[in-house]
């Protein structure tokens, strides 16, 4: 009887695990498809006004990707041409759309003793647009520095 017992918790735990095994390969085949599109779009969205800083992955049910983007002073095309090389890619159709949109916001806020530092776009499944501000440095706002 406790064989029996020991046998079935063994088994339960091998189907777990093979389950675990199968839906992380499932997890890294869609998280390299949203990387290979994102890879694709760069570009695209560099001549757009958006630089890649870098890339954050939350692994978790369901995973995340979070890229963060900084603000290119020259945009060096027109943006339906943009939008044009991104029209069958829909991750950075997606994102261009999102780094659009905050970077208007972002141009008619303005924050006290702070400054703008970045837009993080969560890609998950509900997507989300971070505007990102920083703390002015002393140097940068006099009215931080001590007396």
């Amino acid at each position: 009887m406790f064989d029996k017992i020991i046998r079935n918790v063994k088994q339960t735990a091998d189907d777990l695990k093979e389950k675990a095994e199968v839906v992380s390969d499932k997890v890294t085949d869609s998280v390299n498809k949203v990387l290979d599109e994102l890879n694709m779009a760069t570009p695209s969205l560099k001549k757009a006004g958006y630089q890649l800083e870098e890339i954050e992955i939350e692994i978790g049910v369901p995973p995340k990707l979070i890229p963060r983007f900084s603000i290119c002073q020259q945009q060096s095309d027109s943006g339906e041409q943009i939008a044009e090389e991104l029209k069958t890619n829909r991750i950075g159709k997606n994102i261009l759309k999102g780094l659009n949109a905050a970077s208007s916001l972002q141009s008619k806020l303005k924050m006290s003793d702070m400054e703008f530092s970045h837009i993080e776009i969560e890609i998950g499944v509900v997507p989300t647009v971070k505007l990102r501000y920083r703390q002015l440095s002393q140097s940068e706002n006099p009215s931080l520095s001590s007396s």
